[in-house]
């Protein structure tokens, strides 16, 4: 954190965990309690339009497909 802060001059503010190890069970406390900071889990699909009966699902699974509504994204960029 310092050297990210002294390198760009910003302050980090919170830890955004994406992927699928942002649903290992607990991560989120842990990570929060040994950084000192706001940990949150970020859903790729934020952006994306879908239809909200498939919300149940989606939040439970989002993390895990980071990368690929990220590459898909990039393509209509």
């Amino acid at each position: 954190k310092a050297t990210y802060e002294k390198k760009s001059a910003r302050t980090v503010e919170r830890v955004v965990l994406t992927g699928g190890g942002a649903r290992l069970l607990g991560i989120s406390p842990y990570a929060e309690k040994h950084l000192g900071m706001p940990v949150v889990i970020d859903s790729p699909f934020k952006t994306v339009e879908y239809d909200p009966a498939q919300e149940p699902v989606l939040a439970s699974l989002a993390p895990s497909f980071s990368v690929a509504v990220g590459l898909g994204l990039r393509e209509l960029i």
